[in-house]
């Protein structure tokens, strides 16, 4: 497996690579790999055969396919020619995070979900990707912002479809709003020393039933989660800052730079410092 990182983004303005890939690109499957960005694909010509956490997601002209950040995935395609069309883009960077905050059916993407994949036809969102790559090849001016907003419109229907959600992921209300102060509060503090205790407290849980509660909700249990959100910091950091691993792991808060190292590994099979050479 390698690990790709999408840079240096190609859309003026904003942090989004568009990339289109011919079947005579390649003569077997791609290497499989990982990003941090998510991924919206769709087949603009011929067939392939996206292969994804072990799972095969036929795809011909027309299908769409949405795969979150962090999966290991390669793309296969079939005689006698093929084309797609990738979209890449961090959802914290269009500040989506915190907007699917307030929607409680928005849940599932927020559960932080190892394995979100999507594989659907829509002839909307196909014309939303389309208008988004006309867009970037005319570069008109202020096309980044149309970019942007067809982006968010994917997203939107994508929900409203069902595509990024189903029934059984939507919470009550009140939990719901206190796990956005949750959110918030694991936003500003991730680096430090948070217990289970401390965050009950926080939302005013009796601990047992907290911690019950925030597995059957996200599918962790909270030191899991934790941990999640600071390796996910370790990528940006990896990929972007001129720090040393060391310094990566004080401002994490791992104890040491050998504990932020064996979790790491646990995680992308491989060292902090081995997944930066990848990236470079």
């Amino acid at each position: 497996m390698s690990f790709f990182s999408v840079r240096n983004p190609n859309v003026k303005n904003l942090p989004v690579n568009i990339q289109h890939v011919e079947a005579t690109y390649f003569h077997k499957p791609t290497t499989p790999h990982i990003h941090p960005q998510v991924e919206l694909v769709i087949c603009s010509k011929g067939s392939c055969i996206y292969h994804a956490e072990h799972k095969q997601f036929p795809m011909s002209e027309g299908d769409c396919l949405f795969v979150n950040a962090h999966i290991e995935h390669s793309t296969e395609f079939l005689p006698p020619e093929g084309a797609i069309d990738i979209v890449y883009f961090r959802l914290d960077d269009f500040e989506s995070r915190k907007l699917l905050r307030t929607m409680p059916a928005a849940w599932a993407l927020l559960k932080m979900s190892d394995t979100h994949i999507s594989l659907f036809q829509s002839h909307i969102i196909y014309d939303y990707v389309s208008e988004i790559l006309s867009e970037y090849k005319k570069s008109e001016p202020y096309y980044e912002m149309f970019v942007k907003a067809n982006i968010l419109k994917i997203l939107g229907v994508m929900y409203r479809e069902h595509q990024l959600n189903s029934p059984e992921t939507d919470i009550d209300e009140s939990k719901f709003e206190k796990l956005k102060l949750l959110f918030d509060y694991l936003d500003d503090h991730y680096n430090q020393n948070i217990s289970l205790q401390t965050v009950s407290d926080l939302l005013g849980f009796n601990k047992s039933y907290f911690s019950r509660m925030f597995k059957d909700l996200t599918g962790h249990n909270f030191s899991e989660y934790l941990t999640k959100i600071r390796i996910n910091k370790a990528i940006q950091f990896l990929g972007t800052r001129d720090l040393n691993v060391s310094e990566i792991s004080n401002m994490l808060g791992f104890s040491s730079p050998t504990y932020f190292t064996e979790v790491f590994k646990k995680y992308y099979q491989c060292t902090p410092a081995e997944f930066r050479k990848k990236l470079t």
